[in-house]
């Protein structure tokens, strides 16, 4: 099975005040610093991702669950393109998780 191309996705402000979502779970990695954490989008509940820091951009990004596949390569088995404004909702989120 030929792998698909790449393709551009705009992205577009996806945790809006119209879609339910809620941080289930975080834990903090003190070796790292990245923080794994559940979510939930629409009753649509996602394991395993993880909100990492970019010393390149100097912000955190989402790194969404991925397996490595038989080539060697990684390959994400959930993606929602987020917007900076929806990563830091999700920051926020998160923040407030690990204070509880």
């Amino acid at each position: 099975m030929k792998a698909p191309e790449k393709t551009s996705i705009e992205k577009k402000d996806f945790l809006t005040k119209d879609t339910a979502w809620k941080i289930i779970r975080a834990q903090k990695f003190e070796r790292s610093g990245d923080i794994s954490f559940t979510i939930e989008i629409s009753g649509i509940t996602i394991y395993g991702a993880v909100l990492k820091w970019s010393n390149k951009n100097g912000k955190w990004f989402v790194s969404w669950p991925s397996r490595k596949g038989n080539d060697g390569e990684y390959y994400k088995h959930v993606y929602i393109p987020l917007t900076d404004g929806d990563t830091k909702k999700i920051e926020d989120a998160i923040e407030e998780a690990l204070s509880k």
